[in-house]
């Protein structure tokens, strides 16, 4: 048999440190491919949180309708009963209950406008929400791969370097030999 080289020697520990590295390097990847699962889970929950707000929107809006609807009503029939009074249907006392009943009508138009832009600004911004979190899913989701790629390659290199390690290390075996020891099997 051939003794061992003086470069196969020294390069059983380059072998080692750069299997050393390709395994941290591999811990690292799998650490950031755990992240970035747990990011995408975060903004799917995220994503649907988001459309349930909208959702909601949607349902205040219906709301804010029905609401502008009873403003316009009372709104027409204040106007009914003012002309009822004013043809001497009813008493000074109920004219003073129609005014009210207008203050009222108009109060509830208000607030039923404030509400439709406030359903509306909601709506909006739920929509400018849930497309930048689909779009961060997207880029999570498309970040892992290259990660996955980088892995790939790194346990590549791993057992590579394990191979190279396997060809480099017989020294031992070779030198037991030479001296007439049997290698251990």
């Amino acid at each position: 048999m051939v003794p061992p080289t003086n470069s196969a020697t020294a390069a059983e520990p380059l072998s080692q440190q750069v299997a050393d590295l390709a395994q941290q390097g591999n811990q690292s990847i799998e650490q950031a491919l755990t992240n970035m699962g747990q990011l995408r889970d975060n903004m799917g929950e995220t994503t649907r949180t988001v459309k349930r707000l909208g959702e909601s929107a949607q349902q205040l809006s219906t709301l804010v309708t029905a609401l502008a609807q009873i403003a316009s009503r009372t709104h027409l029939f204040s106007l009914n009963t003012t002309l009822g009074a004013t043809r001497g249907d009813m008493p000074s006392t109920g004219i003073t209950g129609l005014n009210d009943l207008r203050t009222l009508a108009r109060q509830t138009a208000k607030a039923a406008e404030a509400l439709k832009q406030l359903t509306t600004r909601i709506q909006s911004d739920t929509s400018t929400v849930m497309g930048a979190v689909e779009e961060g899913l997207q880029q999570a989701i498309a970040g892992t791969h290259p990660l996955e790629e980088t892995q790939h390659l790194l346990m590549d290199m791993l057992q590579m370097s394990t191979q190279t390690q396997e060809k480099v290390s017989p020294a031992p075996k070779l030198n037991e030999q030479r001296d007439g020891a049997q290698p251990a099997e």
